[in-house]
C-alpha cells in the first residue's frame, strides 16, 4: 500500500453563469462605466479573419444581416464604417442594447431578444447570420441549456432565407459535442471548419494559447 500520497482532489471547475441575462446586463454596467467603450472580441477579431467559406468583404449591403449577441464585436464598426443599412442585432442585455443604439445611430434595427425563446415571426428573413458564442453561452445553462440550445438554433433556422441563406456560427464547442445537437433541429445542413489562431498570434504567445484558441466554424444552411 502506497505510503504518503497526496489525496487531495482536483480543484472543481467553475464557470461564469454566461447564460444568465442578469450577469450580461451587470457585465455591461461595469464595462460602461470602467472603460469608454473598447471593443471586447469574444473568442477572437472577426474582422482579422478570413477564408474561403468566411469573409465580411463577401457580403453583399443589399443582403439582410443578423447578428446574435454580438456585444461589442469590431465586426459592428465594420459594418457601420462600411456602410451597410440591412442589419439587424439582437441581445438579450438590456444595458447593451441601449448602448449599441446609441452608438449605431442610424437606421439599424437593434433589439433585447432572447433567441432561445421560441419564434417564428421572421420566418425566412435573413440571408446572413452571424453567431459567435451567443449558442455556446445558452448551451452553458445547467439546469435546460440543452433544450435553450434547440429552440434557439431552431430559431435560427427558421430565420434563414429558404434557398440560399447561411448561419455563420463560431464555437468553441467540438464537433463531438455539437453535431450531436445538430441532428436534434429538423432540416439543417451543416460543414465544420477548424479555426487555430495559434497560427494568427505571435510566436511568443503561443506556447501560453494552444488549448484556448481553437475553435470551429460551423456553416449552417437548410437542407431538405
Amino acid at each position: 500500500m502506497l505510503e504518503n500520497v497526496n489525496q487531495s482532489q482536483p480543484q472543481k471547475i467553475t464557470y461564469l453563469p454566461f447564460h444568465d441575462k442578469n450577469f450580461w446586463d451587470s457585465f455591461y454596467q461595469k464595462h460602461f462605466q470602467q472603460n469608454d467603450s473598447p471593443n471586447i472580441n469574444w473568442y477572437f477579431d472577426l474582422t482579422s479573419y478570413s477564408t474561403s467559406e468566411f469573409s465580411l468583404k463577401n457580403f453583399s449591403k443589399e443582403e439582410e444581416i443578423l447578428l446574435v449577441g454580438v456585444g461589442l464585436e469590431s465586426t459592428l464598426d465594420y459594418l457601420e464604417s462600411n456602410e451597410f443599412e440591412n442589419i439587424t442585432i439582437f441581445d438579450f442585455s438590456e444595458e447593451l442594447t441601449k448602448f449599441l443604439i446609441n452608438k449605431y445611430n442610424k437606421e439599424w434595427d437593434i433589439e433585447t431578444l432572447d433567441i432561445s425563446k421560441k419564434n417564428t415571426e421572421l420566418a425566412g428573413y435573413f440571408n446572413v447570420i452571424i453567431d459567435k458564442g451567443c449558442l455556446d453561452c445558452i448551451l452553458s445553462d445547467p439546469k435546460n441549456g440543452e433544450e435553450k440550445y434547440i429552440t434557439a438554433l431552431t430559431n435560427l433556422s427558421i430565420w434563414l432565407e429558404e434557398n440560399d441563406g447561411v448561419l455563420y456560427y463560431f464555437s468553441n464547442g467540438k464537433p463531438e459535442d455539437r453535431t450531436q445537437l445538430f441532428v436534434k433541429v429538423d432540416k439543417i445542413k451543416y460543414k465544420v471548419d477548424t479555426i487555430d489562431m495559434n497560427e494568427n498570434m505571435k510566436d511568443e504567445y503561443k506556447e501560453f494559447n494552444k488549448s484556448d484558441n481553437i475553435y470551429y466554424l460551423y456553416t449552417i444552411t437548410k437542407g431538405q
